[in-house]
């Protein structure tokens, strides 16, 4: 029986493993149908089917079933687990929690609260082989050589993390402050390289809750500067995206590097790509466009976080619903941890 979050199975990381861990799903009942939500892999064996709080485990057979032919996890009648009906996703009528669908109709949306979390649920499957075939992150150490050498030499490293709510850690359950209260990203990143190094590594998360790269530009002197950050993990984009071009993100975000590194010039740069709103809201416009933004400012000193790139692979294998904290524009407790591993695999080798 599950009894909460493990550090070691949150950071297994999903490009490697045969074993995927509390992937993440929202079970809904389309058309009258059985409620069911589709897997990210094939898997050879399902080990477990628990709530989003990894407390309560759901029998097979009872609780659960599982259809091959969609690669689904299907409820059938009398099943504990939680779920939602397409009319509750997709609301006849507009109400306090529903936002305009695009191409027409409502769509249930969450801004604040544990809703979309305690519907949830965790699968953990093993699998034949892994057959992720979208980016992967890739060690680089001539990218990040001062930061580098400091973790390799046992130095000790100051983080700083910069950026909008999701890097604050909306929507992980512990910024929820529900079960199983894991940790948002920058923490799970510092106990990864505490773990892997000798190093004394500390962090300080100096993100604005619904700014974006344009408050970013104009604080980062002022804010993050001060802290001498042996590194700065820059991630905005989510709040850009209808209102600043691509060519004005690019310079909010070298503005950024230009002014943290006249108060601190050793300071090096992970510019995380932002994940995409949900694609059924006006929330979504320019967003995937700022991945290759980003890109033209990567060299020495500056490397690049990708998980626009990898939330689009994620699109095609698993609705948005599954991913999101809040059906919006934050991730939950699975696409949280995508975020903590992925930049961790550019600072950890193998």
């Amino acid at each position: 029986m599950r009894t909460g979050f493990d550090y070691a199975r949150a950071m297994a990381p999903f490009w490697l493993s045969t074993t995927q861990y509390d992937e993440s799903l929202l079970m809904v009942s389309a058309r009258a149908g059985p409620p069911e939500a589709r897997l990210l892999f094939r898997p050879e064996q399902i080990v477990s089917l628990t709530d989003s709080a990894l407390r309560t485990e759901y029998v097979y057979g009872i609780d659960w079933l599982y259809d091959p032919v969609a690669n689904a996890i299907r409820l059938p009648a009398g099943s504990r687990a939680p779920f939602l009906t397409e009319d509750e996703l997709y609301p006849p009528v507009p109400g306090p929690d529903t936002l305009h669908r695009t191409g027409g109709g409502h769509i249930l949306g969450k801004m604040n609260g544990g809703f979309f979390h305690e519907k949830q649920l965790a699968v953990t499957y093993r699998i034949a082989s892994n057959d992720w075939g979208g980016p992967v992150p890739v060690f680089e150490p001539g990218l990040l050589p001062r930061t580098i050498g400091r973790l390799t030499a046992g130095s000790p490293l100051k983080i700083a993390f910069f950026g909008d709510s999701i890097t604050l850690g909306a929507d992980a359950s512990g910024y929820l402050n529900v079960p199983p209260f894991m940790p948002g990203w920058e923490k799970l990143v510092e106990r990864k390289l505490i773990g892997s190094y000798s190093s004394a590594v500390s962090t300080v998360n100096l993100s604005l809750y619904g700014k974006n790269s344009i408050v970013g530009a104009e604080s980062a002197a002022a804010l993050v500067a001060p802290e001498k950050p042996d590194l700065v993990v820059v991630a905005f984009g989510m709040n850009d995206g209808a209102v600043v071009s691509p060519d004005a993100f690019r310079n909010n975000i070298r503005t950024i590097i230009r002014d943290v590194k006249a108060g601190h010039p050793p300071a090096e740069f992970i510019l995380v790509s932002t994940m995409l709103p949900n694609p059924e809201t006006s929330f979504y416009a320019m967003q995937a466009s700022y991945r290759e933004e980003l890109a033209k400012l990567v060299g020495p000193g500056v490397a690049l976080a990708d998980m626009t790139r990898i939330h689009q692979e994620l699109l095609l294998r698993k609705p948005y619903r599954d991913m999101t904290g809040n059906h919006i524009n934050h991730p939950n407790d699975y696409l949280v941890r995508w975020y903590a591993q992925v930049v961790s695999a550019l600072l950890v080798p193998g």
